[in-house]
């Protein structure tokens, strides 16, 4: 089966993880631990989906710009893209996608995903898939074009196994602090927000005792 015929849903995902021992899914599919699934969950805000709120949206971006995992040239950085032969406020392709945010939002693991030109070749598509008989669960009757890609496939999924290299800590995220008596000290790191309300409260007596 080459990867034009694969329907990259989680059967299909999941599959690959089980025969390497792996997690079912990406282990770094968070906002603050992979700059490309945060980079794809923002983009997602323009074309229709749920935006992340502005000033946390700008937080991150400033977070990860300070990475060596950002993309430095257009080739390598997530993006969206419209036809210009369709409707130019409607998105139609989704280039450099984290495979799970594809899939929460398309229900296909995949980095690229193209829409049909026009209805024309959408309708010619159809036509030919009836004619075969080929599942409804393919990509193929929304998608002209699809691209597959497991989390291991990833080109950051290495340097984000083997540690990075990341910021040290988000801007915004607040000082440590250090509480207990000498040799039961424990860190905690806080928000600035969190940090004012904690000491108001009648721990702060123990704060750098």
């Amino acid at each position: 089966m080459t990867k034009g015929d694969v329907v990259p849903d989680f059967e299909w995902y999941s599959g690959i993880s089980t025969q390497n021992d792996l997690p079912p899914r990406c282990p770094f599919a968070s906002v603050e631990r992979c700059p490309r699934y945060y980079q794809s969950l923002s983009l997602l805000g323009s074309a229709g989906s749920t935006e992340i709120e502005p000033d946390e949206d700008e937080r991150l971006k400033r977070y990860w710009e300070r990475s060596d995992l950002w993309p430095r040239t257009r080739e390598y950085a997530t993006a969206v893209g419209r036809s210009g032969k369709q409707d130019r406020t409607e998105t139609h392709h989704f280039s450099n996608f984290c495979p799970e945010v594809a899939y929460d939002r398309f229900g296909y693991f995949a980095s690229y995903l193209g829409d049909y030109a026009d209805e024309i070749d959408k309708d010619f598509a159809h036509e030919r898939l009836g004619e075969r008989g080929v599942s409804r669960n393919d990509w193929r009757w929304r998608w002209a074009a699809v691209q597959p890609l497991h989390y291991t496939e990833c080109p950051l999924y290495s340097p984000l196994v083997h540690g990075g290299p990341f910021p040290s800590r988000p801007e915004g995220a607040g000082p440590e602090v250090t509480l207990g008596p000498p040799g039961l000290r424990v860190r905690f790191k806080f928000s600035w927000r969190e940090l004012g309300r904690w000491l108001s409260g009648p721990w702060r007596r123990l704060v750098n005792r």
